[in-house]
């Protein structure tokens, strides 16, 4: 089994696994902000994994499990998660995509980086 370089020392690998399926597929896994309930399963068996390793997350725990929103799994993610979760979800969500655009030139032909060549 493969480490993970965002998970922190003591965590077990695939809790980092598991938060970076649940960023990355977000589409997936959330309705409306929230968590459904394939997205409910996939938390429970991180949840375990967790508290296994660290018993002191169990109040964030029962806080994420009322209101399993993006939010509160970003803050979960936070207490084990080196990388930076946030940027993860956002390119999920589609924020961060590089764009591309496109120029006619003059002479009819399409210019992918923008610039017109004559």
């Amino acid at each position: 089994m493969m480490a993970t370089k965002c998970c922190r020392g003591d965590y077990p690998p695939e809790a980092c696994r598991l938060i970076e399926a649940l960023l990355k597929g977000y589409s997936k896994y959330f309705s409306n902000d929230v968590l459904n309930s394939d997205g409910r399963r996939l938390l429970e068996r991180l949840v375990r994994l967790l508290l296994e390793t660290n018993p002191g997350l169990r109040r964030l725990v029962y806080r994420v499990r009322r209101n399993p929103t993006l939010e509160m799994i970003l803050r979960l993610a936070e207490e084990f998660y080196l990388c930076d979760a946030r940027a993860l979800a956002a390119e999920a969500l589609g924020l961060y995509q590089p764009y591309t655009y496109s120029v006619k030139s003059i002479y009819g032909r399409t210019q992918n980086d923008g610039w017109l060549l004559g």
